[in-house]
């Protein structure tokens, strides 16, 4: 296996993390976000549809990144 193609793939999917993230993570309201305002209808709030997908995929891209991490690690050295 090449290793300038595995660390490639480490970028792209850090890459993807970052941008979902910041996607995931972004305040529809952003003065509350410098605020800190934080109303009691939002701290219960359920998580539904695309918010939810996203949040599964960022849950899934840290444990494949993580893991991709580890392997690598422990990849023998080829030259």
């Amino acid at each position: 296996m090449n290793l300038e193609y595995l660390s490639q793939c480490i970028l792209i999917l850090f890459n993807f993390l970052i941008i979902f993230s910041v996607i995931l993570f972004s305040d529809d309201n952003n003065i509350n976000s410098y605020s800190g305002s934080y109303s009691e209808k939002d701290k219960n709030r359920k998580i539904q549809g695309a918010e939810l997908f996203l949040n599964r995929l960022l849950f899934f891209l840290i444990t494949f990144y993580f893991s991709y991490i580890i392997f690598l690690c422990y990849l023998p050295n080829t030259k």
